[in-house]
């Protein structure tokens, strides 16, 4: 007699197992068809700066000199992997992969268990196939790490619930220390897990749940407390994670927020700079230097200003942030998944049949289909708005919603489950009744699930982030090809024409480069670097015109605070040989940032050389240009020429003789034998007992 042949739903190992096959296929069709693209082999956005962090940590940083801004677990997973496998972005793919794919097979099992078989393994299918998932599992990103993470999380929930196991309590608080270190919006879980321990469990004594509860918070905090001692170590401040908070708090509620993302300073979106500058509003507000939890106490008052003063306008922007945060559309941050789409099949074809505009409406049609056993599954109900309410809170962007997912394609899995009974169901009065309310509320959520957004969809900021990366790698015919790409898709993206300008500028097309930054002075005209590009571009053309110089003063007065633009500015007045309004804008810079070689070296030589004997002096010159010689950016034959022309001018032609000739040897060691021949022909003057006042700089 034949053997019996067993249906895969009723052999849940076999069903979990083929679901992590399943999505370690996909994943690696979908880095195959990509791993020629400029869009994976090159790093950009945040994907480029948890690089450069964990390569620093994997050189034998691993406490750093600063409290975290960012959260941390990710580049520290990055550094482990370059630290045992090298600096290999394909290691790291593939290892996030197959992280990836064991995601699935974690919420295969937590759906088995929670559910039923078939509803776990619909569950993980829904997974392995969900375009989001893939996409993020490629990137060098931390949403694959929440992804594994929050599987885990659940997994662990539903394994507790079957079993209250002292040991699935504590390692399902590691697992959420963990999550909070790379997803910090995930402090949110400890509300809803705590309370669910205290209360759901009413067969224990109130005493043994006390005690879960304690084992729980003890574990996560043996992961956290680690990291908030590291940050009191180099901060003098005990912040369990980062200092990032009240910052992004601010980005998300102030008058004229949209609930999505707007750097504090318009152009510095990338988190260095929106770190400098969340420390440099602060303090100029403050009137003080500030540490960095300070710095963040501040934004979050200006928060709670703007909540407090206008309380209508941030109820209607909480709405709208709601709103976006269970929309279908992925918004993104620095990669748009519609970019990478274009160019894979795989990832287009799923896009176009499975998204989030799909699965919570099948979420939807699941939770009705689970509503008898509502009591066992209200942890995931409150784990859902709670993880939604903490994206709401501050700014929408799809991998801060995605934590969301793995429970979402729980539900959706049990709503397919569900599908053939339903479907029986409407064909008679009884089933109706029973399932008829379901599936309308399943189909009216669709439509503000898929309402149609495509102002919001922004596939030119990948490109542009692209192309900033290619250009400062030097590689400007690439960076063309990707800005010129962001200014196809949106004519008036001002930044695009910006960079594209600086691009064609490197490549010698001044004609299309000053058509471009005139381009981005007219959409950008508060902007002092598009001002300040434009103008030196113009100057360049021009031959040094009026205009020019106008563009140059908006610039420095659109940005005060940017020692660079007036010094730039200084070098152009100089160059039209008006040295005492340069000498002015040099003394504004050297204010700004003493510390600044150039302005210094500039305003050294200028004190040095110059035609009216009111305007030298030798000795403040030097004083200039002296304390910089222990500074390697100093050792450049410019500086060492401007000493020793402030020496000469100062009387004291023995040093400036000397310092000559190490302005020459070094302008020769760095292959540069015209300027030392000029300086050789200064160094006669020197030794003649002559200062070189009237030369001007070569």
């Amino acid at each position: 007699m034949a053997a019996a042949v067993t249906s895969p739903w009723r052999r849940p190992a076999q069903g979990i197992v083929a679901v992590f096959g399943i999505a370690l296929a996909l994943r690696a069709l979908y880095a195959y068809q990509l791993h020629d693209s400029l869009l994976f082999t090159e790093l950009f956005g945040d994907g480029q700066q948890y690089d450069a962090w964990a390569r620093e940590v994997a050189t034998g940083d691993w406490v750093g000199r600063e409290v975290f801004y960012q959260a941390p677990l990710y580049p520290y997973f990055l550094a482990l992997l370059y630290t045992l496998g090298g600096h290999d972005l394909l290691l790291v793919r593939a290892v996030q992969a197959l992280l990836g794919s064991l995601s699935c097979a974690l919420l295969a099992y937590a759906g088995t268990k929670l559910v039923s078989r078939r509803a776990g393994v619909c569950a993980g299918l829904l997974l392995a196939f969900y375009p989001p998932a893939i996409f993020f599992d490629g990137l060098i990103q931390k949403s694959s790490l929440d992804l594994f993470l929050t599987t885990l999380l659940l997994a662990l929930i539903a394994a507790f619930l079957e079993r209250q196991r002292l040991m699935l309590l504590a390692a399902l608080g590691v697992a959420l220390g963990a999550l909070t270190l790379n997803r910090e919006n995930a402090r949110v879980v400890y509300l809803v897990v705590v309370p669910w321990l205290l209360l759901y469990f009413r067969g224990a004594s109130m005493l043994r749940r006390s005690a879960w509860g304690a084992i729980f918070l003890f574990a996560s905090a043996s992961v956290l407390l680690p990291v908030a001692w590291r940050n009191y170590r180099v901060g003098g401040e005990f912040l369990l994670s980062t200092s990032q908070l009240g910052p992004n708090l601010f980005i998300g509620n102030h008058p004229g927020a949209n609930g999505l993302y707007a750097p504090l300073v318009s152009g510095r979106g990338d988190a260095r700079a929106e770190r400098a500058d969340a420390v440099r509003l602060a303090e100029e507000a403050s009137g003080r230097s500030l540490t960095p939890g300070e710095v963040s106490q501040y934004w979050i008052a200006q928060s709670f200003a703007y909540v407090a003063s206008q309380p209508l306008d941030w109820l209607r922007l909480m709405a709208w942030k709601s709103f976006l945060t269970f929309n279908a559309i992925e918004l993104a941050d620095s990669e748009s998944i519609d970019v990478f789409a274009s160019r894979s099949w795989v990832l287009r074809g799923l896009r176009s049949v499975l998204g989030f505009g799909v699965l919570g409406p099948l979420a939807v049609l699941g939770i009705w289909a689970t509503r008898r056993d509502w009591r066992r599954l209200a942890i995931l109900y409150a784990l859902i708005l709670g993880f939604a309410a903490s994206v709401a809170l501050f700014y929408v962007f799809s991998r801060y919603r995605f934590p969301m997912v793995p429970f979402l394609a729980c539900f959706a899995g049990a709503g397919l489950a569900a599908a053939p009974e339903i479907v029986r169901g409407l064909r008679d009065r009884e089933g109706r009744r029973q399932w008829l309310p379901g599936v309308l509320l399943a189909v009216i959520t669709l439509v503000p699930t898929n309402w149609p957004l495509p102002q919001y969809r922004d596939d030119e900021v990948t490109w542009y982030n692209l192309g900033v990366t290619l250009l400062e790698r030097g590689r400007a015919e690439d960076a063309a090809q990707s800005l010129g790409e962001a200014v196809r898709i949106k004519p008036d993206f001002g930044l695009a024409h910006h960079q594209l300008g600086r691009t064609l500028a490197q490549q010698g097309k001044l004609d299309l480069a000053e058509r471009e930054l005139a381009l981005a002075a007219d959409l950008l005209p508060d902007l002092a670097r598009a001002q300040l590009d434009h103008a030196i571009l113009a100057l360049r053309r021009d031959g040094w015109s009026e205009a020019g110089i106008r563009h140059l003063r908006r610039a420095a007065a659109l940005s005060p605070g940017t020692a660079d633009l007036h010094t730039q500015l200084a070098r152009v007045l100089a160059l039209r040989g008006d040295l005492s309004a340069a000498l002015q804008e040099l003394r504004i810079a050297l204010q700004l940032a003493p510390d600044s070689v150039e302005a210094a070296n500039d305003l050294a030589w200028i004190l040095a050389t110059h035609p009216d004997p009111r305007e030298r002096n030798g000795a403040e010159a030097v004083a200039l240009l002296e304390p910089l010689l222990a500074t390697p950016s100093a050792d450049t034959p410019e500086v060492l020429d401007a000493l020793a022309a402030a020496y000469a001018e100062a009387g004291r032609f023995d040093d400036a003789v000397a310092m000559a000739s190490r302005a020459a040897a070094r302008a020769r060691a760095t292959g540069q034998a015209p300027i030392a021949a000029i300086i050789e022909a200064r160094r006669a003057l020197y030794q003649g007992g002559q200062p070189f006042h009237q030369s001007q700089r070569n």
